[in-house]
């Protein structure tokens, strides 16, 4: 018998288990190139050089609202503690490792994309939603939210806002029809209804709409404990806008669904089920408004006239553009009349041709709605009714905004059947958008390379740059960054943030007092930036100008207490004008902030051990040698304290471990030969003395007490010896020459 040499096509259950897995691998596959890249821009604030991530006791701080007042990059603009802890523990996992942060971006864009999938399953067909999903991996507007470590904010509030959709609708299934007739269908039988009872007399209208018999039969009862499912989309709609107050698009969101979904007469019990996450909601503005100090977008215009609605149109049309159209990326794009705002309007009009078409089949009527709807909801924030002065266009905040456009493409191909032509759009879509995406991935390799690329696209923009500038300032291009801070000073409108770096360019080539003046020129522009204090208080304290320094590093302190540099600087200020009190309490604020601070708690115990607290000292050179155990100049300090402690074996240990750790210290060698001396093991002292001369053969010290040793066993001529050369080297307090010569006169014999 000749059998069938043809495979089987998989089932479709097959292909449904298949899905997720394929697209996490065309996710990780599109952002491939994204884990080799660095820290970028405020990457370094927000996660490199933000000390309260360092443990989690620290980091308790995110949680209170005077941290978002004054202590966050942006100050009384938001409330993120749940995307500040998620650093908080990456630090504790890997520290700093800029690969592990990525792949932790990549990964959550990854379940998101799963999440987004497991949603259209219920609202679409299984075509149409794998479609939606894949183009929503690799869509190219998501490089800036994935590539970038500090956008994890968007990542993590749209993992929660799905995670609260998908359970949401969980426990309240689309009623009746599965292709989601909801409002729209009913609103359209109703018109339909009164036309037809306007001219004949007909029984009462009635619903035309036939609900499904099993989800008839079932209600909204589901069988197992449905209270579950509400309260854990509650939490994660907690959970979402803590990490992102975009997260509170839920609440419309989830009306938007009851709506368009379910049968209307099911609409109020689905509707009461939402009255939770409004009420956190409002809770969550009240706790913004009261206790972060946020102002509303629209505070900025003192009257209705000054609201730019001409700036919100043109804000949505480059957004609309980006997201049907993707192309010409850009870190620091400008409203302008062209480009991609210009193909705004056209593409516009194109969407909502597609969408009207699929308005008019009653299969996609309901989700057509929501995927135009979920656009306008989530957009919505990122207009701007006044103008600001922080990014207008931020490609970041087309994350969530995408999904609603994936679900309206996914549609309209999946509308055009099995035909080779729906096949060949939505694939030829996806691997044109997975191409752009890894392709923008490489601009994201570093600082350098990311305004390298928006200088290149925008060399009108002074921001650009002056970030440019930065980024050649941190590699020591001087030269070339002062020359960029200057083009950027040049362009209108003036960034005055310019000056800071500039200031800062200048200060390191050493021209203090042109670094001086960009930076008062900077604290004149933002006279509430504690950095720029700080930064302008050293080049005070470095030109001598100690009364000026102070004033700057106190109102650093002021307006931000939640930096610790201006405490750690007011303390070497005290510390050098031998007010030791005051630099023992501004070292303490300083550790209070970053309590990992090793420089700061090796100076503060040093200033103990000489005020002759030598157990405060003893704790606090244990606590910094606990996290810097590598450095020898800690355990010679602590050796010292030991030895005024009188624990010599203590002291000894504390030196051979300084010793072993930097063979050539001749300070530690001198040291332990001291305290051998107390114990009254004068020969290994000697010898401990000479290998610090072996260490350094110019260090004064080891041969004075070389020379004391060698006199207390009567060995005459090494002491004579070890003296002399003393007194060549020193150039020290002359008391201590003085006694060297009385030595080498008492030990010389006395000729008759």
């Amino acid at each position: 018998m000749v059998q069938d040499s043809r495979c089987e096509s998989p089932s479709p259950r097959t292909l449904s288990r298949c899905a997720p897995w394929l697209l996490v691998l065309v996710t990780a596959l599109a952002f491939l190139n994204v884990p080799q890249n660095g820290f970028v821009w405020e990457d370094m604030e927000l996660v490199a050089e933000n000390q309260f991530i360092r443990s989690f006791t620290s980091a308790r701080s995110f949680l209170t609202p005077a941290y978002w007042r004054q202590g966050h990059v942006a100050p009384r603009r938001a409330y993120k503690p749940a995307t500040m802890w998620s650093f908080a523990v990456e630090y504790k996992l890997w520290r700093l490792n800029p690969t592990a942060y990525h792949v932790s971006n990549v990964a959550l864009h990854g379940a998101n994309t799963v999440l987004l999938l497991a949603l259209l399953r219920r609202l679409l067909d299984s075509r149409a939603a794998f479609i939606a999903a894949l183009l929503f991996a690799v869509h190219p507007i998501h490089t800036e939210a994935v590539d970038w470590v500090k956008n994890r904010a968007d990542l993590l509030s749209s993992f929660f806002i799905l995670t609260a959709l998908n359970l949401f609708v969980g426990r309240w299934p689309p009623g009746g029809r599965p292709n989601g007739a909801g409002l729209l269908e009913y609103s359209v039988s109703a018109i339909r209804r009164t036309r037809s009872s306007a001219s004949q007399q007909a029984d009462p209208p009635r619903a035309d709409f036939t609900p499904d018999p099993k989800s008839a039969a079932l209600g909204d009862r589901p069988a197992v404990r449905p209270g579950w499912r509400t309260a854990a989309a509650l939490l994660a709609f907690v959970l979402a806008v803590t990490s992102k107050g975009m997260g509170l698009a839920l609440c419309p969101l989830l009306v938007l669904y009851v709506l368009l979904f379910r049968h209307p007469s099911r609409w109020r019990s689905a509707l009461v089920a939402t009255w939770p996450f409004w009420l956190v909601a409002a809770i969550y503005l009240g706790f913004l408004s009261v206790f972060i100090k946020v102002d509303p977008p629209w505070a900025k215009a003192a009257t209705l006239a000054e609201l730019d609605a001409a700036s919100a149109v043109r804000t949505g049309l480059t957004y609309i553009g980006l997201l049907a159209f993707p192309s010409g990326l850009n870190m620091d794009r400008g409203l302008t009349g062209g480009g991609i705002m210009g193909l705004g309007v056209p593409l516009a009009l194109i969407l909502l041709l597609m969408a009207s078409h699929l308005l008019r089949m009653p299969a996609w009527r309901g989700a057509t709605a929501f995927s135009l709807c979920w656009v306008a909801l989530t957009l919505i924030p990122s207009l701007h009714l006044a103008q600001v002065a922080s990014r207008l266009l931020a490609e970041q905040r087309l994350y969530l905004p995408s999904a609603g456009i994936c679900m309206l493409l996914g549609m309209g191909t999946a509308a055009l059947g099995r035909s080779p032509w729906g096949r060949a759009l939505a694939m030829g879509l996806a691997l044109q958008f997975a191409a752009a995406t890894m392709h923008r991935g490489f601009d994201w390799r570093s600082d350098a390379a990311i305004w390298s690329d928006a200088l290149r696209k925008c060399p009108g923009s002074a921001r650009a740059h002056a970030m440019w500038a930065q980024a050649y300032t941190v590699r020591g291009h001087l030269d070339r960054a002062i020359r960029a801070c200057r083009t950027s000073l040049s362009l209108p409108p003036v960034y005055t943030m310019a000056y800071l770096i500039l200031g800062t360019a200048l200060d390191q080539k050493g021209d203090s007092r042109a670094a001086m003046a960009a930076l008062e020129r900077t604290v004149e522009g933002f006279p509430d930036h504690a950095h720029a204090h700080n930064i302008l208080g050293t080049i005070y304290y470095r030109l001598g100008q100690t009364e000026k320094a102070v004033a700057a590093f106190k109102t650093a302190a002021a307006l931000n207490p939640f930096i610790y540099q201006p405490h750690a600087n007011l303390g070497d200020a005290y510390r050098m004008a031998g007010h030791l009190e005051a630099a023992i309490a501004e070292y303490r604020r300083a550790l209070q902030i970053a309590p990992s601070l090793v420089r700061e708690r090796s100076l503060m115990a040093n200033l103990l051990l000489r005020q002759g607290d030598f157990r405060q000292a003893a704790a606090e050179y244990e606590s910094v040698i606990a996290v810097a155990p590598d450095h020898p100049e800690l355990h010679n300090d602590i050796g010292l304290v030991y030895q005024n402690l009188g624990e010599r074996p203590r002291a000894m240990a504390a030196f051979r471990k300084a010793i072993s750790l930097k063979p050539k210290y001749p300070q530690a060698h001198v040291n332990l030969a001291n305290v051998l001396r107390e114990e009254d093991r004068v020969d290994e002292a000697i010898c401990a003395y000479q290998d610090a001369i072996k260490a350094d053969p110019e260090f004064a010290q080891a041969y004075f007490n070389l020379g004391d040793a060698c006199a207390a066993l009567g060995r005459r001529e090494e002491a004579i010896a070890a003296y002399e050369r003393f007194l060549v080297l020193w150039r020290g307090a002359p008391e201590f020459a003085s006694e060297a010569r009385a030595s080498i006169q008492r030990l010389r014999p006395q000729r008759p």
